[in-house]
């Protein structure tokens, strides 16, 4: 569900309120919201030899203990200062004049919304394990300081702490003869083994789901008076394209260009594709909600198995290559179930005989700590290379660490 401005503007200074039984508002800011507001303006301009963003942003050290964190002082210490060797002041003044233009101003929040002290001080402790900043790829700490290919970048580095914690022989990138660099090695009993990571993300499907918004957004706000209500589509369509273009023929056919509105409000339609229930609004503006453009499950595990395969080709041939997929969501059983007969129908043939298994798992950080699936390994039986055992240990690491 979004809810969309249609004509009018929101009043500079002012705060969007999305309240409940999805109400919307415009308020003045809080005396709390106005002081971290000038907080971060203050912290756009820091300098390294400053104080650390960190300490600026949070506050005093002591704030770390309402997380009831199993570290002790010294192991946070060491992690935070390790955090800091790549994400200095100078990074946080980027990210701040980078996102100057955007909604979301604090820079804060590339970290994950709900817990971002929680990710902060994993990625302390994956650099710290790797051996800090100087030991690390220097692609890999360029994508990791890029708002854009953080997450791939951090995803990379946790997989490798946790063969690195669990003991492996590992190196990240290797260069193979192909002249592609799969995203690490790990060498165990003697036996090498490549491995490809991508961890699902909704970056693909909230670009194209936007687009779809957009356009509806912007004919109303452009065409007509400001409105309120609903439109909600049949989700679970692969392209919306083709029904919001159905939807934006259907306002031109009822459109009224003397009254600058559609020819009868309120306007309310209902077919297979979407329902639809609009009404005058006044003249600071109305809001209309949008839902349903989202796909359903099965067509997002399908589309992203795809993507698993696709990293095959990064594989070195004729060695034993594994990919490592990290979902989207903690999936249910039916996830489960589509993503298993997809991987199957696709292991079925010859043409993969570079992926000896796939493990499927995932991590994800909320204010209770880390949610851990039990990775699910899956061995492809025309793979040219057999080493269940220790692709078994690779899965077994991914679980066990962060303790």
């Amino acid at each position: 569900m979004s809810i969309h401005l249609v004509g009018g503007k929101i009043p500079p200074k002012m705060v969007l309120e999305f309240t409940l039984f999805e109400q919307v508002k415009i308020r003045d800011p809080t005396p709390q919201e106005k002081k971290d507001q000038e907080l971060l303006d203050q912290l756009s301009t820091l300098r390294n030899e400053d104080e650390w963003w960190f300490w600026k942003r949070i506050g005093v050290k002591d704030s770390l203990n309402r997380f009831q964190l199993k570290l002790g002082k010294q192991q946070m210490d060491a992690y935070l200062n390790s955090f800091k060797e790549v994400f200095d002041n100078e990074w946080w003044s980027c990210a701040c004049k980078k996102q100057r233009k955007s909604i979301a101003s604090d820079p804060l929040g590339a970290f994950g919304g709900q817990c971002p002290i929680l990710r902060i001080l994993r990625l302390g402790e994956c650099i710290h394990h790797m051996g800090g900043k100087k030991k690390l790829p220097l692609e890999l700490i360029k994508r990791l300081m890029n708002k854009r290919t953080f997450w791939a970048a951090a995803t990379e580095l946790e997989i490798a702490t946790c063969f690195n914690q669990a003991g492996f022989r590992l190196e990240m990138y290797p260069p193979i003869p192909s002249g592609s660099k799969p995203d690490g090695k790990v060498i165990i009993d003697g036996k090498d083994l490549f491995y490809e990571v991508t961890e699902q993300h909704w970056s693909s499907y909230e670009t194209d789901i936007q687009h779809s918004k957009n356009r509806i957004i912007d004919w109303l706000s452009r065409n007509c008076e400001p409105m309120t209500g609903s439109i909600e589509f049949i989700s679970g369509k692969d392209k919306p394209d083709s029904t919001i273009g159905e939807l934006l023929n259907l306002f031109k056919s009822h459109y009224d260009y003397t009254t600058r509105m559609l020819d009868q409000l309120p306007f309310v339609f209902e077919n297979e594709d979407f329902k639809i229930h609009l009404d005058t609004a006044n003249k600071n503006g109305g809001w209309v909600s949008i839902n349903g453009l989202e796909p359903k499950p099965e067509i997002i595990v399908r589309n992203w198995v795809n993507q698993l395969f696709k990293k095959s080709k990064q594989l070195p041939a004729g060695k034993s290559g594994v990919i490592i997929g990290g979902p989207l969501f903690l999936w249910g059983p039916d996830e489960v179930r589509y993503a298993y007969d997809e991987v199957h129908k696709k292991l079925a043939g010859a043409s993969h005989t570079r992926i000896s298994g796939i493990i499927l798992c995932a991590k994800h950080v909320e204010n209770s700590g880390f949610i851990k699936h039990v990775p699910s390994i899956i061995i492809n039986s025309n793979a040219k290379m057999d080493n269940v055992e220790r692709i078994k240990m690779m899965a077994q690491a991914l679980f066990e660490f962060p303790d």
